[in-house]
């Protein structure tokens, strides 16, 4: 259907019926030269996976497999120059499916203008068949290296060596590299030069020849006796011998040549992987190997005894004998298929069978060869079952997934990540994810896609846009696919979090509101203490010290009363006004951020007997919500070191910094576990974050167990308000 430039023929010598070909040909278009399709066969479309309608919607260049996409334009050139093109090229399916095509296309005149005609069939199980086949030739390199039977192969017309194996250099005497290369008459192997011309005139007769008497003479120049096989074969596209050559010299020349061919025969069989096995027209087993033992189960007593009928699953029995018969009448029928049998346990197993007609001890049989393929079978279905697993899960996955090719772009997306992004399937595959998806102005998608690319895996919360433009929050999973250390592709897993990201950002000002409520309840109950409370508490003073005055005559019971009175009223007095300073410092406000710090890091120092050093640099002008939030975290700081660390020493140091402002609390004390923290119950780490979180800070806890803790809250600043000079060594 597409442009013989895009790939050479390379299996036009695949044998095709002329029913298979009608059946093939009935895959069929025509485009305009634009390369747009016109009309398409039911069974094309059929083919790619698409309906006809659908199909007609797409250029053909987007159905071209993608490494050979660019070379359309150049198509379309040739056919509109030449009028016709044929070869093969690879079609995409819907499903993402390479299928290989080999296509005959050409230019007609159509009512509307040019039209190209094309013609096609799918060729993919054929090109399978081939890599197969190269597969079969290694296993026969390996099984003629291996093979503890000289083998050689020569040219059929010089009888010049190609390739020997080891089995050959311990018979013959010969190196490789002596061999390789020169003919046989050089070596002067053949007895005389006769020998060699009938064995080749027997050869190209019986197209095969198998264990004949024949005589070589080895490096040392003595003569031993083989047994000669040989057969026709092409190597390298030059006309060549096959031969198999066991050393019998030692054997009794009165050995009939049934018993040296039988001999030779068992040795290759035993040494492959496969099954092998002769029986008659009836059923009877005339030979089989050791592998034939070990997939059925049976003994070889066993075996001789029964047919190959009572193998074979009631299922296929019918089958395997009228394929039986067929071959005895010579029809052409396909020489494998895949059967089930049953052994001798009763489990049932599937084998890859390949039969055909021979002659054994003078009479036809059939030879067959079988290997267990149970496995892949199974392997198969567990890996079609573990398919429609995954894709049941995928499809009905809440979270959005997408499947990236090797080229970074959509091969695949389930509902969810078309109900978030608002796109449909049809509008996805073949689309860069950066660019659907996407921001504008966003550098931080790319950057995700270059990692993964690289076999990064990536997870962040981030925003996407969809289709209508609006933006969502996502939790993305980006995760490479990587096959053989390369990249294959990749999975994106994304999460609408958009309503989580909104319940956050509330609940986050709910908390600065109740931390500002709270601090302005302090600031209100401080002034009503202060200005109400501690009012009337210094009236009573002053009437209690009136009223000893007063009564210098009294009662001494009364006199110490009074004393009495009066002390505890000053103790209440001062207690009072320390309660009304923690609830809220009016210092603050007054003296500044630095001067109430200092001063409450000596007040606590003299109380609690802790020494604490509180230093200070270049302070600028703060607003009250910073300068309350960085005292109260000083405050809960200080507190927590002088109850936990066990340390007798506290530093707090306050600075400016350009941007912004910075206080560090550390001891020298027990430490902590920071993870184990963070899942107790206790709320002074917690409510410090969310107070310097509140006016845009950070705060970071850093603790080792026995090595200190060390607290530190950074809150950005303006401009106008960052101090002049740069800080940094007076904060080490």
């Amino acid at each position: 259907m597409l442009a013989g430039r895009m790939r050479e023929p390379v299996t036009t010598h695949l044998p095709v019926s002329s029913a298979d070909w009608t059946l093939q040909t009935d895959l069929r278009c025509t485009h305009d030269l634009e390369g747009r399709l016109l009309s398409v066969s039911a069974a094309a479309a059929r083919a790619l996976g698409y309906n006809v309608e659908d199909l007609l919607k797409i250029p053909i260049r987007d159905l071209v497999a993608a490494e050979y996409r660019s070379q359309f334009q150049a198509y379309l050139e040739d056919i509109r120059r030449d009028g016709r093109a044929n070869g093969l090229l690879n079609l995409q399916t819907r499903a993402g499916e390479d299928r290989v095509w080999e296509y005959w296309n050409s230019l007609h005149e159509g009512a509307g203008g040019a039209i190209v005609m094309g013609a096609a069939r799918d060729l993919t199980e054929r090109v399978q068949s081939r890599r197969a086949l190269r597969a079969s030739e290694n296993r026969f390199a390996t099984a003629f290296y291996s093979s503890p039977i000289a083998m050689a192969i020569t040219t059929l017309a010089e009888g010049r060596y190609v390739d020997v194996n080891e089995a050959f250099e311990r018979q013959m005497g010969y190196a490789r590299a002596e061999v390789c290369g020169r003919t046989s008459l050089e070596l002067n192997v053949w007895p005389s030069p006769d020998d060699r011309r009938a064995m080749v005139a027997t050869l190209l007769r019986q197209k095969t020849l198998r264990s004949q008497n024949a005589q070589f003479r080895t490096k040392s120049g003595s003569l031993i006796t083989t047994l000669y096989s040989a057969g026709l074969i092409t190597f390298d596209g030059r006309p060549s011998i096959l031969a198999a050559i066991a050393d019998i010299t030692a054997q009794k020349l009165a050995e009939d040549t049934l018993r040296e061919s039988e001999s030779k025969f068992r040795l290759l069989a035993e040494t492959t992987l496969f099954g092998i096995f002769i029986y008659r027209e009836d059923g009877a087993f005339c030979y089989f190997n050791s592998q034939v033992e070990a997939f059925t189960g049976y003994s070889a007593e066993e075996l001789h005894s029964m047919t190959v009928w009572e193998l074979v699953h009631p299922e296929f029995r019918d089958f395997v004998r009228a394929r039986a018969q067929e071959r005895y009448r010579g029809d052409d029928v396909p020489p494998r298929y895949e059967i089930k049998i049953v052994t001798k346990g009763g489990d049932v197993r599937w084998i890859d069978f390949t039969a055909v007609v021979i002659e054994f001890q003078r009479k036809p049989a059939i030879l067959g060869t079988a290997i267990d393929v149970t496995d892949n079978r199974r392997n198969e279905q567990q890996a079609k079952e573990h398919t429609a697993l995954l894709q049941t899960l995928v499809a009905n996955s809440p979270f959005g997934i997408m499947v990236g090719g090797k080229d970074h772009r959509i091969r695949f997306c389930n509902p969810a990540f078309q109900r978030i992004f608002l796109y449909g399937a049809d509008e996805v595959v073949g689309k860069d994810p950066d660019e659907l998806v996407g921001l504008s102005d966003d550098a931080e998608g790319p950057d995700f896609s270059r990692r993964v690319l690289s076999g990064q895996i990536v997870h962040a919360n981030t925003i996407r846009r969809r289709k209508d433009g609006s933006k969502v929050h996502v939790e993305l999973h980006a995760i490479p696919l990587i096959s053989e250390n390369e990249f294959a592709g990749c999975f994106g897993i994304y999460q609408d979090i958009t309503e989580r990201v909104e319940s956050e950002a509330k609940l986050q000002a709910l908390r600065d509101r109740l931390t500002r409520f709270q601090d302005e309840e302090r600031a209100h109950i401080a002034r009503e203490l202060h200005d109400d409370i501690g009012q009337r508490l210094a009236l009573l003073a002053l009437q209690l010290a009136e009223l000893q005055e007063a009564a210098p005559d009294a009662a001494p019971s009364l006199g110490e009363q009074l004393d009495r009175a009066a002390r505890l009223t000053g103790e209440i007095c001062r207690d009072t006004n320390r309660l009304s300073h923690r609830l809220h410092p009016s210092q603050l406000a007054y003296l500044g951020l630095a001067r109430a710090l200092s001063g409450f890091c000596q007040e606590f120092s003299r109380q609690t007997r802790t020494q604490i050093d509180f230093d200070h640099h270049e302070v600028p002008e703060l607003s009250s919500e910073i300068r309350t939030c960085l005292y109260r975290v000083a405050q809960e700081a200080i507190r927590n070191a002088e109850k936990h660390s066990g340390s007798p020493r506290i530093r707090v140091l306050l600075a400016g910094r350009p941007g912004s402002i910075w206080l560090c609390v550390s001891d020298g004390g027990r430490g902590f576990d920071p993870t184990a923290a963070q899942r107790s119950t206790g709320l002074g780490l917690v409510s410090m974050a969310e107070r310097v979180r509140s006016v845009g800070g950070e705060l970071s806890v850093r603790s080792e167990v026995d090595h200190g803790t060390r607290i530190e809250a950074s809150i950005p600043l303006s401009p106008r308000a960052s101090p002049a000079s740069d800080l940094d060594r007076a904060l080490q």
